[in-house]
């Protein structure tokens, strides 16, 4: 593969440099003008964009490392190119070392055959710094038309995993679906046969939209008539008919002597005073977050009763768009309250999921502990106190307003009097 590659740079008008572990392989290249290099790095001192291809992760390091290694050759600004298929993390550590002489090292593996190579086909996959891809993008282009940056170093060959995977499940289950019906006495070939006509070796085929249009047209020129001769068998479709029916009622209508009864009107006409249907809203997209990414509220002042909570509003209109509903959740720890307090534009109900304290009400305070569900009415006094030594936590919720200013919020006047 690496001396095809090597091919088609020279064939696109690029000057080559090689060098090879077996160099009776690049012979053929040297007879058509490229130069010999003695070393790797030799061959990294002397090019700006340095092209590697080796069988595995170890062998690229070999030829990177020690005192003639593509690294000790390395100059400030040359752009090394790995098309090998190796381990990301090995590509990850090399590029780094690259990066400490001035240079770039970007992962290029590449999908696909010495044919497709040649059918100049092939895709190329790249991973590392972006200045440096589009520096070298015009010449991975001779390699193959479809090149594709992929994100920094290593994520390219991670893609390439991704990718022979795919194909490997592929293969393996058209493979098996053929021994599946050859165990049953059906012929290979026929099978195979059969599959390279299906939609298995289809490929999409997409019509300009002018040419989609013109065949649109085409294919309702073919259709028989609705009526008269060559018309179609059988009764309309029901929507066609509830629309023709429809029309047949408006033409009649309108066809009716002037004086109708007061009141009268034709379908589809609005009465006088009446005013027009409301549009439909349009539908709100949902929300979702997660406890973890909702921040403490830092808004809620002691002398109005929030003293030591901790409180998030989960949904809200700010959060979420909610102008009808708000959800949140509050820690109490070990002598927190939330006075008496109401609301008078919102109902609230409360979830206590764990610890006991006391509930404000409308007259005095009640016991409560975990597990109780309570409801207040807009306009009822409540509150909570954490009376026990652990930590309280609460799920509560407003119904009828989206925040707490649309919600309202009053705290009891001094001369108020509530029983303990």
């Amino acid at each position: 593969m690496g001396a095809g590659i090597a091919e088609r740079l020279r064939a696109a008008g690029h000057d080559l440099t090689v060098w090879n572990r077996t160099p009776a392989k690049a012979q053929p290249l040297l007879d058509q003008g490229a130069a010999w290099a003695d070393t790797p790095g030799a061959l990294a001192a002397s090019v700006d964009v340095l092209f590697t291809m080796l069988t595995n992760s170890e062998a690229l390091t070999v030829t990177a490392e020690g005192e003639d290694g593509i690294l000790a050759g390395l100059r400030p600004g040359t752009i090394w190119a790995d098309l090998s298929t190796i381990a990301p993390d090995v590509s990850v550590a090399l590029a780094e070392r690259a990066r400490e002489r001035g240079a770039f090292l970007l992962d290029c593996p590449v999908s696909g055959s010495p044919a497709t190579l040649a059918a100049g086909q092939m895709s190329v996959m790249v991973g590392g710094d972006r200045a440096a891809f589009e520096r070298v993008e015009p010449v991975l282009a001779a390699i193959g038309p479809k090149v594709t940056y992929i994100g920094d170093n290593g994520q390219a060959l991670l893609t390439k995993v991704a990718i022979n995977l795919a194909l490997v499940v592929s293969i393996t289950a058209f493979a098996e679906g053929v021994a599946l019906v050859e165990k049953a006495g059906v012929a290979r070939e026929a099978v195979v046969d059969a599959a390279l006509k299906s939609v298995i070796a289809s490929r999409r085929r997409r019509l300009p939209r002018a040419a989609a249009r013109r065949r649109r047209r085409r294919l309702r020129r073919r259709r028989p008539p609705a009526e008269g001769p060559g018309a179609r068998a059988g009764p309309r479709p029901p929507a066609r008919r509830r629309r023709a029916a429809v029309r047949r009622h408006v033409r009649d209508a309108q066809r009716r002597p002037r004086h109708r009864p007061a009141g009268a009107r034709l379908p589809g006409q609005r009465a006088r005073g009446v005013p027009p249907a409301r549009r439909p809203r349009l539908m709100q997209p949902p929300y979702r977050t997660t406890l973890y990414d909702v921040p403490l509220e830092t808004n809620l002042r002691e002398d109005e009763g929030w003293i030591d909570m901790q409180v998030q509003f989960l949904i809200d209109a700010r959060a979420a768009g909610s102008d009808a509903l708000v959800v949140g959740r509050t820690v109490l720890p070990p002598g927190a309250r939330h006075e008496r307090h109401r609301h008078p534009h919102c109902d609230e109900f409360v979830v206590v999921m764990s610890g006991s304290g006391e509930v404000h009400t409308n007259t005095g305070r009640e016991p409560s502990r975990a597990g109780d569900v309570i409801y207040t009415p807009r306009g009822n006094w409540h509150g909570f106190d954490n009376t026990s030594d652990e930590d309280v936590l609460l799920i509560w919720g407003w119904s009828g307003a989206g925040s707490l200013e649309a919600a309202g919020y009053e705290i009891p006047g001094p001369d108020a009097e509530f029983d303990a």
